[in-house]
């Protein structure tokens, strides 16, 4: 006995490797339930059968359509990467999906961040004022002063991320206008030298060199 589940408990483990295992499994787990049902159905009321039948007659098609459905629509998700030869054929066929989730991923990244951003600056209307900020080094004093650096630091931060991440065309070209949004009213800030320090050489050389990203005129008076 303890050498049949010892048997079984090795065939599962193996099958769950993969989806198709996985149903397979589940197919010989509907097996024996029925198998248990045929045994005790005898003790049971007519009403109490009703739903065991509706189960054991309803189960099988509706696998068969899950089945069908799975691999009409998403063969490549059928096989774990051991059941190819040469897994790098499984890096292949995922790299699509695995490029859309990386893409899918970063653009919630930068969501949160500037979304934290925009609370900050809802919080602080003076740090989002051009007027104020084109001329911060007299516009702001003290305490405000420190926390207007903070947060021209903290918004230079979510631009580098996202010229980090240009590789990823469509994502660059959908974050695209928050840095020139973010270059007007903070450009003032990153051109002081000691404020670049905490940023990379080229991201420092994109923001300085584009022309995409002009230094705005101080406001007069």
């Amino acid at each position: 006995m303890s050498e049949s589940l010892g048997t079984f408990a090795s065939s599962a483990t193996g099958l769950a490797r993969g989806p198709l295992g996985i149903l397979a499994l589940l197919i010989g787990l509907m097996d024996a339930i029925a198998s248990l049902v045929l045994v005790f159905a005898k003790n049971l009321s007519p009403a109490e059968r009703l739903p065991l039948v509706y189960s054991l007659v309803g189960f099988p098609p509706l696998l068969l359509i899950l089945l069908v459905w799975l691999v009409a629509k998403h063969p490549r998700n059928l096989y774990p990467p051991s059941d190819y030869a040469n897994q790098s054929d499984f890096v292949n066929l995922m790299g699509g999906r695995l490029s859309e989730l990386r893409s899918a991923w970063a653009y919630r990244d930068l969501d949160f961040l500037y979304l934290e951003v925009l609370k900050l600056g809802i919080e602080n209307p003076r740090f989002v004022d051009a007027d104020l900020t084109n001329r911060y080094p007299i516009a702001f004093e003290g305490e405000e002063r420190l926390r207007y650096e903070a947060y021209a630091f903290l918004t230079w931060n979510v631009c580098e991320t996202i010229f980090d991440r240009q590789i990823d065309e469509d994502l660059y070209q959908t974050w695209l206008p928050i840095i020139r949004v973010e270059n007007k009213l903070h450009r003032r800030w990153f051109e002081a030298p000691e404020n670049r320090l905490g940023f990379k050489e080229p991201f420092q050389q994109y923001i300085r060199q584009s022309a995409m990203f002009t230094i705005p005129s101080p406001p007069a008076g």
